[in-house]
């Protein structure tokens, strides 16, 4: 899936959703995982919400990077949202187009 990209190897972003926050950081080279979410149900449409941390936790070690996440406010729906979407852009801030080496990412 990386092919033609650079592993730029650290990213990291904020994401608003509704009234949530949410926090990710990612590292290349090295597994781990430390999550600061608290949701107030135990699941949301149908998953569990235990499994969001799961995945996770196997994205971070089977994809050999370090992930942090955390998320405040909001209800559950706007936390994994935010989450999702601090996610992605911590990735894309990680892993650049190999043509786009060096260039600064907004």
């Amino acid at each position: 899936a990386l092919a033609g990209m650079e592993v730029a190897g650290i990213g990291s972003s904020f994401a608003p959703s509704g009234e949530a926050l949410a926090f990710a950081a990612v590292r290349f080279g090295a597994p781990g995982y430390r999550e600061e979410v608290e949701f107030s149900g135990r699941s949301l449409e149908g998953m569990d919400l235990a499994n969001l941390g799961h995945f996770m936790r196997t994205l971070a070690y089977n994809g050999w990077l370090t992930l942090h996440l955390r998320a405040t406010g909001g209800d559950d729906w706007q936390k994994v949202e935010a989450l999702a979407l601090a996610l992605g852009r911590a990735l894309r801030r990680a892993v650049v187009d190999g043509g786009d080496a060096g260039k600064s990412r907004a």
